[in-house]
């Protein structure tokens, strides 16, 4: 017989958390003639039976316990207004150049900001695939200078190293944002495959630092039949105001204009000393506002077949054949659609690139990206010796996900 329901009891719902994902606590110890120092980190997300209460805890440390890497949040999906509250604790490094400050010793300067924050976000999804995203996040930035002093004895053999830190001063900010955001692309194994996404968002930072942000990406994947694709994308990133240059964008990372990261820049190509100063080559892709195009023709190379005989299977690759063009620039440059005769500091103008790769689903984990990128906007130049150089083609491995 089924039980009668007048002898079940009813309680009003609270959630107990249990833990769904915990990463691999790491720890360590690590010393060499450049110092010593510990590291690991560790990650743990936890939800209630409906999966309407969501916390999520990371942390890690590389050295400096004040540098240390932490995040916390809490995740409210009970209601039609989505909503969460959290903190964490971000470091960023910025190279500012090489000086020598005695015959043996050579100090490695980088500005150090330390960012920590309280944010809140609410998110009204419309349907299904749009949604409205309101945030507020308040920053105490704190901004040092790190000089790290290398030693070497008279055959240059380094010694050891100190690092000394100086010029330290905080400045707390607001910035409220609102966002539209449409997305009802399909995934695929390594990339996107079909349907399209779009964000439209404005942001107000006010405080120690003020400036208005504008943010617009639109991607479209049009399919030629599963799972050949093609894929292209607009996207633009403008700050506006007092502040505008004090987080500048950079447009040769991996995701935005392949063939001009940051490594392959020699002296040069530079200039005569290769320094800040004189490497406008170089910083000719960093600036307050940013605008990049690409398309790419993705295809399957290996859909997780078998090695006959051998019990494993080769993970998903997928080929890419693509091309990239983008333009940075601050308030007050000088935007030109071509490279002008005699270009100054403050002369800008559009870049492009084009290449192939293959992109590798990493046991579900990570997409790695491995792309011969041919840049078509990077000058020749002339050596000591009268030779005359050109950046060609060169390659770029890493795990930087698909647009």
């Amino acid at each position: 017989a089924l039980p009668d329901t007048s002898e079940f009891s009813i309680r009003p719902y609270k959630p107990h958390y249990a833990a769904d994902f915990i990463s691999r606590p790491t720890i360590g110890y690590a010393r060499d003639n450049f110092g010593r120092g510990l590291f690991g980190g560790a990650a743990i997300s936890l939800s209630d039976l409906l999966g309407d209460h969501m916390m999520a805890f990371a942390g890690s440390v590389n050295g400096r316990i004040s540098e240390a890497q932490l995040y916390g949040a809490y995740t409210n999906l009970a209601h039609r207004w989505n909503w969460q509250v959290g903190g964490a604790q971000e470091v960023y490094y910025y190279y500012t150049g090489q000086s020598t400050i005695s015959g043996d010793t050579v100090n490695q300067a980088l500005d150090r900001w330390i960012a920590r924050e309280v944010f809140g976000r609410a998110i009204r999804p419309f349907n299904r695939f749009q949604r409205l995203e309101l945030g507020m996040y308040g920053v105490d930035l704190y901004r040092s200078t790190l000089n790290q002093l290398v030693f070497y004895d008279p055959t240059g053999i380094p010694l050891g190293e100190q690092d000394v830190i100086t010029n330290g001063s905080n400045v707390f900010y607001a910035l409220p944002s609102a966002a539209l955001v449409y997305d009802n692309s399909l995934f695929g194994y390594t990339s996107s495959f079909y349907g399209q996404r779009y964000r439209l968002e404005v942001g107000q930072a006010v405080g120690g630092y003020r400036y208005t942000q504008f943010v617009g990406d639109f991607r479209k994947y049009v399919s030629l039949g599963f799972p050949w694709t093609i894929a292209a994308r607009i996207t633009t990133v403008g700050r506006f105001g007092r502040d505008e240059g004090i987080f500048p964008t950079f447009l040769g990372t991996t995701d935005r204009v392949r063939g001009y990261t940051y490594g392959s820049y020699s002296n040069g190509e530079c200039g005569l000393n290769g320094t800040q100063a004189a490497c406008n080559e170089f910083y000719r892709l960093i600036g307050s506002r940013m605008a990049v195009a690409s398309a790419e023709f993705r295809f399957p190379l290996i859909r997780g077949n078998a090695l006959g005989f051998l019990p494993i299977g080769l993970p998903p690759i997928e080929g890419v054949i693509w091309t990239d063009a983008g333009l940075a620039w601050n308030g007050g440059d000088d935007v030109h659609w071509t490279r002008p005769a005699n270009p100054a500091a403050t002369d800008r103008w559009p870049i492009s690139s084009y290449g192939a790769g293959v992109r590798i689903n990493v046991l579900g984990f990570v997409i790695m990206s491995v792309d011969y990128a041919v840049p078509r906007n990077r000058p020749a130049w002339v050596d000591g010796t009268g030779a005359v150089h050109k950046q060609g083609g060169y390659w770029i491995v890493s795990l930087t996900p698909p647009f």
